[in-house]
């Protein structure tokens, strides 16, 4: 393991794909569930998922509700922004849009907007942060497929 987990949280009896035992807190408010309300809270997470009204008219932002809420709840010791970015872009991926890429140089406007919805509930600043995200992949991957436009990505939402 080492090297590929936390060797601290390690020794404190946490576990890779084990809920966390211990509080951690993220972002600038302290955000993250108590270590005895991830299960609930996730599962409540799940409920939402499965019952968003219209997917087709709201995907960009079930993905973006997506994340900023599993990464507000910060269910594990470690390894949270991975699986929320990946829950995140396994749903725009099943329904037909290119993966959101986090690039070096926009990670600090991708971390205000987690904070953003932490303090507010407001998902608007991060689901503008994806619309330019995927703007900048899906015009990089046009050097690939030029019969694709910008348009087939309905960022007009």
């Amino acid at each position: 393991m080492q090297g590929a987990y936390d060797e601290r949280r390690w020794a404190r009896g946490e576990r890779p794909g084990l809920y966390k035992i211990h509080d951690y807190v993220i972002g600038q408010s302290d955000q993250g569930a108590l270590p005895e309300e991830v299960p609930s809270e996730i599962e409540e997470l799940c409920d939402e998922i499965l019952n968003i009204p219209d997917k087709g008219e709201n995907i960009l932002k079930t993905a973006a509700y997506i994340h900023c809420k599993f990464e507000n709840i910060h269910a594990f010791a470690d390894g949270n922004g991975r699986v929320g970015r990946t829950l995140m872009n396994y749903y725009l991926m099943i329904n037909n849009y290119p993966p959101l890429v986090v690039y070096s140089e926009t990670k600090d406007q991708y971390y205000k907007a987690l904070d953003h919805y932490d303090n507010t509930g407001d998902i608007t600043p991060f689901l503008n942060y994806m619309k330019k995200s995927l703007e900048k992949t899906w015009v990089l991957g046009q050097r690939q497929s030029p019969k694709n436009t910008l348009q087939d990505l309905h960022l007009e939402q």
